[in-house]
């Protein structure tokens, strides 16, 4: 049935899958992972799903005849995939899917996803987007590259994407126009981050007369007022006059975040260690190793590999290219009250050798646990910084909009409907905005809502 048909993103946080069906032409934005259907069934790295099979059983990828690397009898008639930025509850997906079905996204979306991709050596070979050997790289997928405003037509479908500001680089808005009408989906974005593409975006986008409106509403139910100068200047505050070792914790992909840690570091003359994986990714999405103010071969900047028997290629590579700045805990710990050390609680092992000298702190700057899981992942962060001795303080900001600044997005946008996904709390955002006089449609997976 022509129309716009939800997969995922529905009453839920992640998972986005939505079809665009002109009754002619059909498209796909984003084909996130699901976590919390995936925790229902599996627990990982013990129980995985394997095949494409294994999800489509349990109903979590959506029944597309054709769409799957296994359905070799069934033609694909998917003609595109729209990936609004690199985070997996978006992206993650796409491996399953027939690698003869272009992908449209920004330049640093598709280089992130590939190079999370090279350095994931565990991953099923088969279902990555992209490999490396020690004599090769290979890019299974089509990536074709769109610039902020660019426009592509799928058969009768028009799309133009929009640089947004998220908390990975290179996230992307678009516009569809699709039997005469347009739409906006806005993937997941923020008004409060260091650029302005998303107050940018909205400026464009409000005067093109929008049908309707398709908006994550992560922060509906509660989110802080924080943004990345906040963070930090408590960042700035917590190293200053410190004369012991800071550890950190924060997402692996927000870079901008890590950015934000440098400035702070760079500004008390300490050194910024960052682990490996992280080099890594840095090194792929630029020419020469450099990210905003960060520069991988700067003099305070370390790199951080740890003590194992395996070295995986991509390793090798950063090792290759910056064997000045790598170092092992072993090499660190003797000069640890300058480092400012990037970690997380899968590093905690390592801090056997590192051994935090009495007086070191630890800052905490990423989402709270929001699930079972991570909460138990916490309470056992907590027990390793109780063994060394090391307070925890917490500083972050959201990498999606706040509530009231969704409120002025609808109001400025001003469709005929809005669609809320992305969010727990659907209901909460429509009576919040009622006073707008829009309508906004309550989506329900599965089901096609006709334009």
């Amino acid at each position: 049935m022509p129309g716009i048909t939800f997969y995922g993103g529905v009453n839920e946080i992640g998972g986005n899958k939505i079809l665009f069906d002109d009754g002619s032409s059909r498209v796909l934005f984003d084909f996130g992972k699901n976590f919390e259907k995936e925790r229902k069934y599996f627990d990982e790295p013990y129980l995985a799903p394997r095949e494409e099979k294994h999800l489509l059983s349990l109903g979590i990828l959506p029944n597309i005849p054709g769409l799957y690397k296994y359905d070799t009898g069934t033609p694909c008639d998917i003609k595109a995939i729209f990936l609004s930025h690199a985070h997996t509850d978006h992206t993650q997906y796409v491996g399953y899917v027939k690698d003869s079905v272009p992908i449209y996204c920004s330049d640093l979306t598709s280089k992130l996803m590939i190079a999370r991709d090279y350095a994931n050596p565990t991953r099923t070979k088969k279902y990555k987007v992209a490999h490396m050997t020690q004599s090769s790289t290979n890019i299974s997928k089509t990536f074709n590259v769109m610039n902020n405003g660019a426009k592509v037509t799928i058969g009768n479908i028009d799309v133009t994407l929009y640089d947004v500001d998220h908390s990975v680089p290179g996230a992307s808005a678009f516009m569809i126009e699709m039997n005469n009408k347009k739409i906006v989906y806005t993937g997941d974005l923020r008004v409060h981050g260091i650029t302005n593409q998303t107050s940018q975006f909205i400026s464009t986008v409000k005067q093109q007369n929008i049908d309707t409106l398709i908006t994550e509403g992560t922060n509906i139910g509660s989110t802080d007022l924080n943004d990345e100068t906040k963070v930090e200047n408590d960042v700035l505050a917590l190293l200053t006059n410190h004369n012991k070792c800071t550890l950190v914790s924060s997402a692996l992909y927000d870079l901008y975040r890590l950015n934000t840690i440098y400035n702070a570091t760079k500004a008390q003359n300490k050194k910024l260690v960052i682990p490996i994986k992280q080099a890594f990714i840095i090194d792929q999405i630029s020419n020469n190793g450099t990210f905003l103010n960060l520069n991988l071969s700067a003099q305070d900047i370390k790199i951080f590999q740890k003590q194992k028997s395996t070295t995986y290629e991509y390793e090798k590579r950063v090792i290759q290219k910056y064997q000045n700045q790598v170092k092992n805990c072993n090499s660190l710990s003797p000069v640890q009250d300058d480092l400012v050390f990037m970690v997380s609680f899968f590093d905690m092992n390592e801090m056997c050798d590192f051994q935090p000298n009495p007086g070191s702190q630890y800052i905490i700057s990423q989402s709270e646990p929001h699930n079972e899981e991570m909460e138990i992942d916490h309470r056992k962060l907590m027990n390793w910084l109780e063994k060394y001795g090391l307070p925890a303080y917490n500083t972050h900001c959201s990498g999606h909009i706040r509530p009231h600044e969704l409120k002025q997005l609808i109001k400025d946008i001003d469709p005929d409907k809005t669609i809320p996904i992305h969010t727990e709390r659907p209901k909460t955002l429509q009576n919040f905005v009622r006073d707008l006089g829009k309508h906004i449609m309550l989506p329900e997976e599965q089901v096609t809502i006709q334009i």
